[in-house]
Parts: structure tokens; C-alpha cells; sequence
């Protein structure tokens, strides 16, 4: 993220201190992220950029043969897998590091048996993290469809509801404000992050709060994308 975004900035070169700007973010996103850096390598012994099992987010998607929206079964099974029971064994920084390795070995291992199956999982699975019912927020831990099934009618409307309001509106509205982007580097930033957020998670893990740290940038984007339709209509109207 903070590459693409600081060689983004740079190329707004036509723009005022576009030089200070990307320098400026740079320094912003090192010293957030370098001490977390600098603790987990000295913890492990390792280079350790964030998270020593950082694996893992990649690893379980790989296990296709599991329903990866039901976390509660999923973890279970996790607790009898090959890398979750060697994982779960590890009692160091350095122990967990030392698995990323067979981890990785493991999860080639489970999309090369059934390739097709895998991808249909990620099929399945992707939507999910950018797109909420935010049914749990209410109390209702069920999918649209589980509600329906059950014949709750009222119920299953008002997560449509939701679901129209709160995530299908928002991300088509910012897709509108798409064309924005090439005009205004504010806008294009929020692009970069949201595209970067997209394109990041295709293989790996999904659960929607990993999309809420580019949430503002998608409302940002909406708004520009609102404007944009409004003024468009307005400009209809006149040559009318």
C-alpha cells in the first residue's frame, strides 16, 4: 500500500511539493509500521514484517473442503489439521515463524489437489469482504438465505435492507466516482487503496472488517461519485 501510493503521489508531479507529499506519507506509514517491524524481528530472530503467522491468512483459504463463512467449525477444524496442530504446539516467536515454511508447502498442497474446487470456494467466499447484511451488528447471526429458509420474511427484508443501503449502494456509487480518480489526486488515493485492498485479498483470508480500514476512502469515492451523476443529470437537463 505504501509504495503504490507514494509512486502514485510521485507521478502527480505537475501538482504543488509533489516531492514533500509522497516523502511525507512514506514517513507517515514507516512509523507506524517499523517499530511493530523492529519488535517482532528482535522477538523471532527473523525478519518479521508484521505478523509471524502471517501464513495462516493465506493457508486457510486453501482448505477448500471448508465452509470458510462457518468460523466456528472452521476453527475447530483448523485445531485438527496438520499445520493448526503444529501451530498450536509452537511455544515461541521463532517456533511459529519456523512453520511458515511448511504452511506454505501445505497450502500448495490443498489447491493443487482440486484446483477448481478452490476457486469456487474463493468464488463463494470474496464477496464477503466488502459486502455485509451487518446482521451480527443486530443480533441476527443468520445469512439472508438461512432467514428465508426459515420463513422469516421480516426479518429477511430488513437484512436486504441493509444489505441495498449500507454495502451494494455505497460500493456502486463509488464506482461512479471511479471517474474521478483521474483528475484529482485525492481521489486517486482513494482509489489506489481501495483497488489495493481488493486485489490483496483475492487469495487470501475474508472477513469484512479487514475492508472497514478502506471504508472512507469507498465513502469518499461515493461522494464524488454521487456529484458526479448529479451534475451529469443537471447537465442533461439544461441542454434539454
Amino acid at each position: 500500500y505504501a509504495g503504490s501510493a507514494v509512486l502514485m503521489l510521485l507521478a502527480w508531479r505537475r501538482q504543488p511539493r509533489a516531492l514533500v507529499h509522497a516523502a511525507g506519507f512514506a514517513a507517515a506509514c514507516a512509523l507506524v509500521i517499523l517499530p511493530w517491524t523492529i519488535r517482532c524481528t528482535a522477538v523471532t530472530g527473523r525478519l518479521v514484517i508484521a505478523q509471524a503467522a502471517g501464513i495462516c491468512n493465506w493457508y486457510l483459504p486453501t482448505r477448500w473442503d471448508w465452509d470458510q463463512n462457518d468460523q466456528t467449525a472452521l476453527w475447530r477444524a483448523f485445531e485438527n489439521d496438520p499445520y493448526g496442530r503444529r501451530l498450536a504446539a509452537a511455544r515461541t516467536s521463532a517456533e511459529v515463524v519456523d512453520l511458515n515454511e511448511f504452511g506454505q508447502k501445505q497450502a500448495m498442497r490443498n489447491i493443487e489437489a482440486n484446483p477448481r474446487a478452490y476457486l469456487m470456494s474463493r468464488v463463494r467466499t470474496y464477496p464477503h469482504l466488502f459486502i455485509s447484511t451487518f446482521g451480527g451488528k443486530i443480533g441476527i447471526d443468520r445469512t439472508i438465505g438461512e432467514v428465508v429458509a426459515q420463513r422469516r420474511f421480516g426479518i429477511a427484508a430488513l437484512l436486504a435492507a441493509l444489505l441495498i443501503l449500507f454495502s451494494l449502494l455505497p460500493l456502486a456509487a463509488a464506482a461512479f466516482g471511479l471517474v474521478r480518480a483521474a483528475s484529482s489526486p485525492a481521489m486517486s488515493l482513494c482509489a489506489l487503496f481501495v483497488i489495493a485492498t481488493l486485489l490483496v485479498h483475492l487469495p487470501m483470508w475474508i472477513e469484512y472488517r479487514y475492508w472497514l480500514p478502506v471504508l472512507p476512502y469507498e465513502l469518499a469515492l461515493a461522494a464524488a461519485g454521487l456529484d458526479f451523476a448529479l451534475r451529469r443529470s443537471r447537465k442533461q437537463d439544461v441542454q434539454r
